[in-house]
């Protein structure tokens, strides 16, 4: 009975230390300012360096087994970290300093309004020594961690990663060697294709979900069989939609029309830019979709922007397509076909009618009947005559000077008045 009594108080005592433990970190872990600002929105430069960075190091172009050397600046981490949270969480910041054989991280994450603090700040310290990863401080607001605890922690989670994901347990065997320098980091390692497929579906199939996966499926083998039944030699963009959102009609009577629209528009927008989804995500078996170039104003470039921008609105939110419709704008005025409000246009455009497809209810239900019925492109695409195309970066500087002039707003305004008058959104 003595027993029992001491196990009840040990009990009590060990839930009261929990309490007091659990109580001070809510107490002195949060504060009410970041660690970490909010950055500054990147800037065109610093996209395309972000976008450099992922191309250099595209796996497509290496061979199995072939021995790899990745270099990256503290910059361009820094950059590369910014841009992948402005997509999936702006609540988090990070950022990263980089030591001869050490690295200090700071992080905030900002918390739903409570009465204690607004973030959650955690700094630490972590050291490379004979590629032993070891932590040298860890704090989480005002409260600073044993380093033994921290590295308890550290070896903990990283035993958890290791055998729920044996990707990450493959990716972490295949770094053969890891150094820091100050201001920059470089990795080497050799390419596994099977890892880098084995981390793509996982990684796909946590941003697409699997009910939106089949529904892009169903939409794909639909498009298959469009294109071999559309003929001509400049088929306009109206005969692809006519078929396409008819379906959506069919399938939207035992499901919600809103995600219909959402997988129609990745699965159109994926294939303006050549690429069948299911088939990127292991399943051999999908139908051969057929190229071809649909037309906007006797013009095939109009209907990639329409569709890649929808797409991209789909999949993520207005902003990022506008943000990368822009940009691709201003690569063209540096040397390439110029920069183009016509493009822009269209990139607008199909923003828009994205917009309209994700809105619950009706509105997504009446774009699919206005679409499946649209015999006139004008119905979606507005007129681009006298938006001026060609601009290389001295001439848009000369007339525009950048895109937050009143010059440059002027033609958006006409741009998305025109847009706004559209049949399909009357």
């Amino acid at each position: 009975m003595r027993l029992i009594g001491l196990f009840i108080k040990l009990f009590f005592l060990f839930s009261f230390l929990i309490s007091v433990a659990a109580g001070s970190l809510f107490v002195y872990g949060l504060h009410d300012t970041p660690l970490v600002n909010i950055p500054a929105p990147l800037s065109t430069q610093q996209i395309k360096k972000v976008k450099a960075f992922i191309k250099a190091n595209n796996p497509a172009r290496f061979r199995a087994g072939q021995k790899r050397t990745t270099s990256i600046t503290e910059t361009e981490l820094n950059l590369f970290i910014s841009h992948s949270l402005m997509r999936f969480d702006d609540r988090l910041r990070i950022k990263i300093r980089l030591f001869n054989n050490f690295v200090y991280l700071t992080s905030s994450l900002k918390l739903p309004s409570n009465p204690v603090g607004n973030y959650l700040n955690i700094s630490t310290e972590i050291s490379n020594n004979n590629q032993q990863i070891k932590i040298n401080s860890l704090e989480i607001g005002s409260i600073k961690i044993p380093a033994f605890i921290a590295e308890a922690l550290l070896k903990f989670t990283h035993n958890e990663i290791s055998s729920r994901f044996i990707e990450y347990k493959y990716a972490i065997n295949s770094i053969t060697d890891f150094q820091l320098q100050k201001g920059r980091a470089s990795v080497k390692y050799v390419w596994n294709p099977g890892v880098a497929r084995q981390i793509k579906n996982r990684i796909a199939s946590q941003i697409l979900p699997a009910e939106l996966r089949r529904k892009i499926e169903a939409y794909t083998k639909k498009l298959a069989a469009v294109t071999r039944s559309i003929s001509g030699r400049r088929p306009s963009l109206d005969e692809l939609f006519r078929p396409m959102f008819s379906y959506a009609i069919e399938r939207s009577k035992n499901n919600d029309p809103t995600e219909e629209n959402r997988a129609l528009l990745i699965t159109l927008g994926a294939h303006m830019l050549g690429k069948n989804i299911p088939f990127l995500l292991g399943d051999r078996s999908v139908e051969h979709i057929i190229s071809r170039n649909y037309y906007l104003h006797n013009r095939n470039d109009l209907s990639k922007h329409l569709l890649i921008s929808s797409a991209l609105t789909a999949v993520a939110d207005p902003t990022i397509a506008h943000t990368i419709g822009l940009e691709k704008e201003i690569d063209d005025s540096a040397g390439g076909s110029g920069f183009s409000f016509a493009d822009l246009a269209a990139d607008r455009a199909g923003i828009a009618l994205a917009n309209m497809g994700l809105e619950p209810g009706q509105q997504a239900r009446a774009l699919q009947q206005r679409l499946s019925r649209v015999r006139n492109e004008n119905n979606f695409m507005p007129s681009i005559n006298s938006l001026r195309e060609g601009l290389q970066d001295i001439d848009f500087k000369t007339v525009y000077k950048n895109i937050d002039s009143a010059e440059y707003k002027r033609v958006i305004r006409v741009i998305d008045q025109r847009i706004a008058r559209l049949a399909i959104y009357r």
